[in-house]
């Protein structure tokens, strides 16, 4: 019966979230794939921590596996998953609401979650259900994860000054664990997860060119790329028990909407204003958020349950940042640039300023090293290829960060 649906040209899916499901179209589902995944992906070796993908089909992970069998198939699996109710956890952040706000444009139903109710401003007038939850508190994350399709896990906690007393791993690795377990108790079709390019163990050229196959960095000296690594490996323990869950990697992203000023968009804030007293020698990857919550979307239908997907942009010195900001603003950069050995001997006297003063501190060991260590080639083929990845060039995101911050006063 199942095959004289589909001769019809109709795809006769479960009615248990949806008793109108089955007179969806296969039509649909063929120009879903069409916009969201044009070509086929390559046949590599990569693969699984494979798990049977719920909505149908094998996944495949990194150690070997099988592909979908046929075009026919993929394309019913993105009709199916389409149109689905997502809960967001740190709907609040910078990503978070970028995200929300890519859901609700391709007609997803959301619920935003958020932990601490003075955020939630952020969120006002965006045509999603708001929910108050904590990843910290599982009871919490039951009724949150109730009656929801998929979930996109965001919440957590980035940190530039060490652990900050357990907190980053408790946030990072232990609340991992609880919203791995409510998906699977809930019965939810599809996880998408946010690490971090700081979950790969490397060095500057060391591999030559930075991709998902990277070791983890679970037995890193920097709290937040450890906590990023074994955060990852919660989530591949809930694949091995049945989860479909999919990984994405992004490095250092930046864009409009960045409400709460995160710490890329301090750096790019006191560049605009022209307050910025130095520059210190180094560069990153840079991607733009939106571009990172459309992939985030894509993962939803496309993504393989415990693959992870690495999404960068372009990589740029911290001088070429600055050069574009006063092409985008007219504001003089700063005009020294120090080099990190220099900087690395303020970090004394720059710490206990800030404890003082009660600011951020301008640098920290951990914001050194990251620009020192950061990889100048990354590789984010296999997100092009399976999720329809296409990172937009750096001067439109700066552009666009500028026009935000004077939309918003910031600048």
């Amino acid at each position: 019966m199942r095959q004289l649906f589909r001769g019809l040209g109709w795809t006769p899916f479960s009615r248990e979230k949806d008793p109108w499901n089955f007179l969806m179209p296969t039509l649909y589902g063929n120009f879903l794939y069409a916009k969201i995944l044009p070509s086929e992906p390559e046949n590599d070796n990569r693969g699984s921590h494979a798990a049977k993908n719920r909505c149908g089909g094998e996944g495949r992970g990194r150690e070997g596996g099988s592909r979908h069998r046929n075009w026919r198939e993929r394309t019913i699996f993105r009709a199916k998953c389409w149109a689905m109710r997502v809960a967001v956890t740190g709907a609040t952040g910078h990503i978070g609401v970028n995200v929300v706000r890519a859901l609700t444009e391709q007609g997803h139903e959301v619920r935003a979650l958020y932990r601490s109710p003075a955020k939630r401003a952020c969120l006002e007038g965006l045509p999603c259900e708001t929910r108050q939850a904590d990843i910290l508190r599982p009871d919490s994350l039951q009724d949150a994860f109730r009656g929801v399709d998929a979930v996109i896990h965001l919440a957590a906690l980035i940190s530039i000054e060490g652990g900050k007393g357990g907190r980053v791993h408790r946030t990072n690795v232990e609340g991992v664990r609880h919203v791995v377990a409510a998906c699977l108790r809930q019965g939810v079709s599809r996880l998408v997860h946010f690490s971090s390019v700081h979950a790969f163990k490397f060095r500057p050229n060391d591999p030559p060119v930075l991709d998902e196959r990277c070791p983890p960095a679970d037995a890193s000296s920097m709290a937040y790329d450890r906590s990023k690594a074994l955060g990852e490996q919660e989530v591949l323990r809930g694949v091995e028990r049945g989860l479909s869950a999919v990984i994405l990697n992004p490095t250092a992203v930046i864009g409009p909407h960045d409400h709460w000023v995160s710490l890329t968009g301090q750096f790019f804030r006191e560049l605009f204003r022209g307050t910025l007293p130095a520059l210190v020698r180094g560069g990153y990857d840079w991607v733009d958020v939106r571009d990172v919550a459309r992939a985030a979307c894509s993962a939803l239908q496309n993504g393989r349950p415990g693959e992870r997907y690495l999404l960068s942009g372009h990589w740029a010195d911290t001088r070429r940042i600055a050069e574009i900001c006063r092409e985008v603003s007219g504001v003089r950069p700063p005009a020294l640039t120090l080099p990190l050995w220099t900087a690395y001997l303020g970090l004394p006297f720059l710490l206990p300023l800030a404890r003082l003063t009660g600011r951020r501190p301008l640098y920290t060991y951990e914001s050194l090293r990251t620009i020192q260590l950061a990889h100048p080639r990354c590789d984010n083929g296999k997100a092009r290829r399976e999720l329809g990845f296409r990172p937009r060039p750096l001067p439109d995101t700066i552009q666009d960060i500028y026009h935000w911050l004077k939309e918003t006063q910031a600048v």
